[in-house]
């Protein structure tokens, strides 16, 4: 028996019946007064119009059972039933039995959304999708064994995709959503090699996708979420990876096939993907990088038009709401340049500058304007800053909060009193080195310095010591370091870019905390690991917290109401760890932080922003620590009498490439002024080297203001490498120790 029929054609027939009936009665309960008369009306219109094949199945309802027995909603199918089906047809040789059967619950929207459930979770309508992708990835293994069920699959799997496509912009119940992971396991889970993969289908199902109103994305955007994890061997993980990837590979193709819009069409079902990106923690946001269109942009022409359509798609945006993914959900964009995660941090930086360019010569010319109307003479095209040595953080306390937000928008220049230097990008990166220097020096009391990592973290008694002005200050410096690209030597942990990003606003984990304070983090991990009934008596904690204010006496906190008689104990330590590591990294920090995002926004705004992954902030910032001399010297110039074939040159390169990594620090510090790379890498610092002299005892020197390195040709290899060690161990400022 199969099912309660004798045999698989009977079987079969049931199904396809029964499918028929879901489909009419779901038509009818909306036309009918009563779900007994819908039942009925069903039953007519399939009698009047069942196929041969129905005659062999008993299809015979006693009036008394169906209003109590059928359900609201189509009767869908499993893995098991039609392995089962599948089996017996193999059996009795009735294979085409089977690909009806497949046809007809497999081409249908409405039968799969009630199809392949996990029968064991409790979910929300709204949010879950209710699948079981191992039935589906069973079913597919199984079709694939037979190359005629696999064409029938595939053929099936088309019609799908076509009535998905004629619904999709009506759709409103997340169920129905799981009807488009037939279609994307098939096309995207099948085989990675962009040669085997047939693009109409993936183009016809990612149109169908793109038809999806902006609820349906989300639901199916939260899908992808609750099925996020950090193992990168599960299955989800692995099968999120490929998304991506198929994605990626789509519209690479379709650039290089000249198919723009179709490029852009796989751009925005990757944002879809995209949205669910922060779920899975171990996967870099480089999965998401496109060779193709960083290759687009790159192009001066075809950037200039990109930065155009950009600034068009702000209109359709709102920088308060722009740092929640979603909203790739809710519009539709122009430019490839407002989906950020298909970038490279090096394009981002080359857009970022193009466009602070473009926003320092509208403020000039807004400038320039207004004094015109205004009978005024002149017009100061830069941000100037008139400072004392001595005064340095006082004076630019007074000059910095006169100025108004467009100020910060133009070019910096730095000037000290009673000196003769012109700022060419020197003098402001040594201004900058004693800003820092003073602003970042936990004696001042605004950063808190713990040795463990040899980091620093906002002062949770910062208030007590200094104003939020100069909070104000370092997050406004920081701003214009990043306009004016200067790279900063800031010893902050990566979560400060986190919160600057607004990722996960005062959500830290313990990470997060073990990237400051490694040891706390280690003690409350073994509270985490303790898994014996006495942990109350163990570790006897309390939900509080203790710290030294700024006289250096013990305070005491409750992290939540009646923390003070609240035990930590199995059942909430892992709320207890929670809210030990939010007060220190967000809670106890707030006001400094706020005070210091104020300032930085002056002058970044959230456009900007947007730009960048957290990661990728820091190295726009700070630099990267990895220093490939050779792409240095691939970009490199030379000038007065030296090329690249020059003895003295091949013996430049051959020293300073057998550098170990201190010296290559020392050495880059000594022709720039830096000791990092830019995020572009290292040929984006343009080193320019000139002949100075052939003289043995002169050292060699460099205008860090324009990275050029004035090298005399020395006799010999040995004598260069004695001159550039001791010139890089001594350098200090603008000359020698």
């Amino acid at each position: 028996m199969y099912l309660g029929y004798s045999n698989a054609e009977a079987a079969a027939c049931a199904l396809q019946v029964t499918n028929k009936f879901g489909l009419e009665y779901q038509k009818s309960i909306k036309e009918c007064g009563s779900i007994e008369e819908a039942i009925l009306k069903s039953i007519q219109v399939i009698s009047e119009n069942k196929t041969e094949s129905d005659n062999n199945t008993v299809f015979d309802f006693k009036k008394e059972d169906i209003a109590t027995e059928v359900p609201e909603k189509i009767n869908g199918t499993s893995y098991s039933i039609l392995k089962e089906l599948y089996d017996k047809c193999i059996a009795e040789n009735t294979m085409n039995i089977f690909y009806e059967s497949l046809d007809t619950t497999l081409s249908n929207p409405a039968i799969l959304a009630d199809s392949f459930r996990t029968m064991d979770i409790e979910c929300s309508k709204d949010v879950y999708i209710d699948i079981d992708l191992d039935q589906i990835e069973n079913l597919f293994m199984l079709i694939l064994s037979d190359d005629k069920c696999y064409e029938q699959y595939d053929i099936s799997i088309a019609k799908l995709v076509t009535n998905l496509k004629a619904t999709a912009s009506t759709i409103t119940g997340a169920d129905i959503l799981k009807a488009f992971m037939l279609p994307l396991y098939e096309y995207i889970d099948l085989d990675l090699d962009p040669s085997k993969q047939d693009t109409s289908k993936i183009k016809n199902l990612f149109s169908a996708i793109d038809e999806l109103s902006s609820n349906s994305k989300i639901m199916l955007s939260k899908w992808l979420k609750s099925q996020g994890t950090s193992d990168t061997t599960s299955k989800n993980y692995i099968r999120y990876k490929r998304y991506v990837s198929i994605c990626c590979q789509f519209l690479t193709l379709q650039y290089y096939a000249g198919e723009l819009e179709d490029s852009k069409l796989g751009t925005r079902v990757l944002a879809i993907f995209y949205t669910a990106f922060s779920e899975y923690p171990t996967m870099s946001h480089e999965e998401f990088y496109n060779d193709a269109i960083n290759e687009h942009i790159e192009s001066r022409e075809t950037l200039n038009a990109e930065l155009r359509y950009w600034r068009q798609d702000r209109t359709k945006q709102s920088q308060t709401t722009i740092s929640d993914p979603s909203h790739y959900l809710m519009k539709s964009y122009r430019s490839f340049i407002s989906y950020p995660f298909l970038l490279q941090a090096g394009i981002k930086s080359d857009i970022l500058e193009k466009d602070a360019a473009v926003q320092m010569r509208s403020s000039i010319n807004n400038e320039i304007q207004w004094a015109m109307t205004h009978g005024q003479q002149y017009v100061i095209p830069y941000l100037i800053l008139r400072v004392q040595r001595e005064n340095i953080l006082q004076d630019t306390l007074s000059m910095i909060f006169h100025f108004e937000d467009k100020d910060f928008k133009k070019p910096l220049k730095v000037i000290f009193d009673n000196e003769d230097g012109v700022d060419a990008g020197g003098v402001r990166k040594e201004y900058y080195q004693l800003m820092l220097k003073q602003l970042l020096d936990p004696s001042f009391g605004m950063f808190q310095y713990y040795p463990e990592t040899r980091l620093l973290w906002f002062n949770p008694n910062g208030l007590d010591l200094v104003t939020p002005d100069e909070y104000k200050l370092i997050g406004t410096l920081l701003g214009i370091a990043i306009f004016n690209s200067i790279i900063l030597d800031l010893p902050f942990p990566s979560y400060l870019y986190k919160k600057l990003k607004r990722n996960r606003p005062n959500l830290s984990t313990l990470s997060d905390l073990e990237s400051i304070q490694p040891l706390l983090a280690k003690s409350l991990k073994f509270l985490l690991d303790y898994d014996k009934d006495d942990i109350e008596d163990v570790f006897d904690f309390t939900f509080q917290i203790n710290y030294k204010d700024v006289f250096e006496c013990v305070q005491t906190v409750d992290l939540k109401p009646n923390g003070a008689n609240t035990k930590v104990n199995q059942q909430n330590k892992h709320e207890y760890v929670d809210l030990y590591v939010q007060y220190i990294m967000d809670v106890s920090i707030d006001p400094q932080f706020k005070a210091f995002e104020v300032g930085f926004r002056k002058v970044i705004d959230g456009f900007s922003m947007n730009l960048f992954e957290a990661k990728e902030l820091e190295l726009l910032i700070c630099g990267s620590h990895t220093l490939d001399f050779d792409e240095l010297e691939r970009g490199s110039v030379y000038d007065d009498g030296y090329d690249e074939n020059s003895q003295a040159i091949r013996n430049f390169w051959e020293i300073v490439k057998s550098y170990d990594e201190t010296e290559k620090k020392l050495f880059l510090k000594f022709v720039s002024g830096s000791d990092r790379s830019p995020i572009e890498g290292l040929s984006k610092l343009k080193l320019v080297i000139s002949k100075n002299g052939d003289d043995n005892s002169r050292l060699p020197s460099a205008h860090t203001c324009f990275n050029h390195l004035l090298l005399p040709e020395y006799s010999s290899i040995d004598i260069m490498r004695e001159k550039l060690n001791y010139a890089i161990t001594q350098a200090e400022g603008f000359g020698l120790r």
